[in-house]
């Protein structure tokens, strides 16, 4: 399994303000979680107006664009997936967003708005660089400097977190959970929803502010409302 990652606009700096060096970082951690389930990976920067590195000739499992919008729609949030308009593997790049679209709103919190797809991300240049047997998707993960800025930043490990089982999911290749002592399962699933509850707590996304409005509704405390949800 062969995954290739493109950190948009770095090193130039360009891109919407702080976007190069997040895409770089983003782009390191997601590669790092792809290795640590075997996967081989390239991370390459922008080249825009220049030859593209050897890297692109090569065939890939999967390219991987990453970005994030400018502060400049009116509700100052959102987050969207695209690929080339006239992708040779258009099915195989189309099923990679979607096992995207399935888990980065819900896992990171900012909603998905795909009536941004765009001239700058359907013909984005790398994707005419690329092998044509490579699939190639863009991401814009959100509104870097409006409201998704705290969760892109703060929270850049569950981002991180969010693409690689993104990219993992489409690879077939999520790890199966070990077996357990069916005895121990209960206390087990418990416990960890528990720590997940904790780790989750602090966050202001809107499912976490949904999911505590209807532990209020049901009398129950935020982290059993949690694991009566996640255990039914």
């Amino acid at each position: 399994m062969r995954v290739l990652i493109q950190a948009g606009h770095y090193p130039s700096a360009g891109g919407a303000p702080g976007e190069a060096q997040w895409a770089h970082d983003l782009s390191q951690r997601v590669a790092s979680r792809l290795e640590a389930q075997g996967v081989w990976v390239g991370v390459i920067g922008d080249f825009f107006n220049k030859p593209p590195p050897p890297q692109c000739f090569e065939s890939w499992d999967l390219f991987v664009a990453n970005h994030y919008d400018a502060d400049i729609y009116a509700d100052r949030t959102g987050c969207f997936a695209d690929r080339a308009v006239s992708d040779p593997v258009g099915a195989e790049s189309d099923r990679a967003i979607q096992s995207w679209e399935n888990a980065y709103p819900m896992m990171v919190g900012i909603p998905l708005r795909n009536e941004r797809r765009n001239a700058n991300t359907n013909q984005y240049y790398a994707f005419d660089a690329t092998a044509a047997t490579t699939p190639g998707i863009l991401i814009e993960h959100g509104v870097g400097q409006g409201l998704d800025h705290d969760v892109l930043f703060a929270q850049i490990d569950a981002v991180s977190d969010a693409d690689a089982y993104a990219i993992l999911d489409f690879l077939g290749a999520l790890p199966e959970p070990p077996p357990a002592d069916p005895c121990e399962v209960p206390n087990a699933q418990k416990a960890m929803l528990e720590r997940f509850a904790r780790e989750l707590q602090p966050r202001q996304t809107p499912w976490v502010t949904q999911m505590k409005r209807s532990a209020k509704k049901a009398g129950l405390t935020w982290a059993d409302y949690l694991i009566q949800e996640a255990t039914k």
